[in-house]
């Protein structure tokens, strides 16, 4: 035996536990492209705020609630649609192919049904913290979450 290797029964659990199958090394190597997904949306909304500040304050002042709104109303089939790559990964590495398209049609249909309220101009119109802005601070909003819900809706497909 080389002395660099110790037997199972040597290690320490976590050791045993990390090194397992599906143990935690398993696990961090399905989970990791999913927390680099969802860390790319809060660098995705910080260079967009910082370009925002340049151009004008009070557009990033408007963006920010925006943006918010927009992340709230997309954790949700965000998360569905993350989660369904794990459910297809593991029916196709366990040979069960006929159960993939099922969860890729739920995943769709929870697409479907969360994008309209994202286009909703009246929507974001009433509930994008624009009760105490004057107009033109409204518009801006409204145009800035427009724009938001026109980018994030394929994500959500």
């Amino acid at each position: 035996m080389n002395p660099l290797q110790q037997s199972t029964e040597q290690m320490s659990p976590l050791a045993r536990w990390w090194i397992r199958p599906c143990g935690g090394r398993d696990v961090l190597r399905v989970a990791l492209p999913l927390i680099i997904s969802t860390a790319s949306w809060t660098l995705m909304n910080f260079i967009d705020r910082m370009f925002l500040l340049w151009h004008s304050p009070s557009e990033m002042a408007a963006a920010m609630p925006a943006g918010m709104l927009l992340f709230t109303l997309l954790c949700f089939p965000l998360g569905v649609a993350s989660y369904v790559n794990t459910f297809v990964a593991q029916y196709h590495g366990t040979g069960q192919n006929e159960r993939i398209g099922s969860a890729i049609w739920q995943a769709m249909r929870i697409g479907w049904i969360s994008t309209p309220p994202l286009f909703s101009r009246r929507f974001h119109w009433r509930h994008g913290y624009s009760v105490w802005w004057d107009t033109a601070r409204r518009l801006r909003h409204l145009r800035s979450s427009t724009i938001k819900c026109l980018r994030s809706a394929p994500e959500v497909s």
